[in-house]
C-alpha cells in the first residue's frame, strides 16, 4: 500500500485547498468483508501515517464492504462517490470498474489488480486514464510461472484445479491462458466456481472428489482475502503451500494514495505499477 499513500497525496484541482484545511478524506471500496482486508487496510494506515496524514487528527477513512457481493458494487461504488472523498481506493477488478463507472473526477487508485488494460480497466499501464493509477500486482505472464512451479514440486502430478470467482471479469482470461500452459505441461486442469467464502468447503469436496493432485487459485478479491481457510482447505493432507504474499507489497499503495494528497500530477502522466507476485496452493495425494 506504499504506492497508494504516494498517490493519496496528489489531489490535482482539490490539492490547494487541502493544503489550507490540512485534512482528507478516503473512501475504500471493498468487494469482500472489512475483517478479509485488515493487514491491507493497517497496512495502509501506517504508510500514511509515515507520510503526516493521522486518521482522527487530519485523515478520515470511510469504508464500504460488498461482502463478496459483487452485485452490490455499484450501488456502494455511487454511495461512496455521492460522499464526495478526495481520493478513491478499491482492491480487485470488480471494484475498480464500479468505482469507474461511477466517477470521471474523483482520483481512484486500484490494488491487485490482475491486467487492468485486459480488462479495460485503463487504456495502458504507461498512462492509464486520467483518474485512475494505481499497481498490478498479479500479472498474465506468472501463470506460466504458478504451473511451472507445481511442475518442480510435484513432478508426477496430473491434476490440478483451479479455484475461481466466476463473477470476476479477469477470471474468462487466466482460465484460458492457464488451460494453455497446463496442456503443454500436460497437466489437467479444472476450473470450480467459488463466488463466496460459504462456497470453499463445497469447491473443495468437489476437488478432491475429481481426484486434484493442486489447487492453483485464481486471483479474486473474495479468494485472496481468505489465503489462511483455504490454506487450511487445500493442506489438510500436509501438501507443501507457497501462501499468498502481503506486507510490503500491500503498503504500497498509500505511496500512490499521498500523492494525491499532497498534489502531485494527475494519473495520466503517471505509470502504473506492476508488482509480479505468485500466489500457488499445491497439494499430493497420499
Amino acid at each position: 500500500m506504499l504506492a497508494t499513500v504516494g498517490l493519496l497525496a496528489g489531489l490535482p484541482a482539490t490539492a490547494r485547498a487541502q493544503a489550507a484545511k490540512k485534512s482528507a478524506r478516503i473512501g475504500y471500496l471493498l468487494p469482500a468483508t472489512l475483517a478479509g482486508y485488515e493487514t491491507r487496510i493497517e497496512a495502509l494506515r501506517a504508510g500514511l501515517r509515515e507520510r503526516g496524514w493521522v486518521e482522527g487528527k487530519n485523515l478520515w477513512i470511510e469504508f464500504r464492504a460488498a461482502d463478496g457481493n459483487y452485485e452490490h458494487l455499484p450501488a456502494l461504488a455511487l454511495e461512496m462517490v455521492r460522499r464526495k472523498p478526495d481520493v478513491l481506493v478499491t482492491n480487485g477488478t470488480p471494484a475498480t470498474l464500479a468505482l469507474k463507472a461511477a466517477t470521471s473526477t474523483i482520483p481512484i487508485v486500484m490494488t491487485a489488480i490482475s491486467d487492468p488494460v485486459a480488462t479495460s480497466v485503463v487504456k495502458s499501464l504507461a498512462r492509464p486514464d486520467a483518474n485512475i493509477t494505481g499497481t498490478t500486482f498479479i500479472v498474465q505472464e506468472l501463470v506460466v510461472k504458478r504451473l511451472e512451479m507445481l511442475r518442480e514440486v510435484l513432478p508426477k502430478m496430473s491434476r490440478a484445479a483451479l479455484p475461481s470467482n466466476p463473477g470476476n471479469t479477469s477470471t474468462r482470461t487466466t482460465l484460458r491462458d492457464m488451460a494453455t500452459v497446463a496442456k503443454t505441461l500436460r497437466i489437467e486442469v479444472r476450473n470450480f466456481d467459488v463466488s463466496r467464502p460459504d462456497e470453499f468447503d463445497y469447491a473443495f469436496a468437489a476437488m478432491k472428489a475429481w481426484g486434484a493432485e493442486a489447487v492453483v487459485i485464481v486471483d479474486d478479491p473474495v479468494l485472496n482475502a481468505n489465503p489462511a481457510r483455504l490454506g487450511a482447505l487445500a493442506t489438510a493432507r500436509r501438501p507443501p503451500h507457497r501462501p499468498h504474499p502481503q506486507g510490503r507489497q500491500a503498503h504500497r499503495p498509500a505511496d500512490r494514495a499521498t500523492d494525491h494528497l499532497r498534489g502531485d500530477p494527475q494519473p495520466e502522466g503517471r505509470p502504473g505499477a506492476r508488482h509480479q507476485v505468485s500466489a500457488v496452493v499445491a497439494g499430493t495425494r497420499r
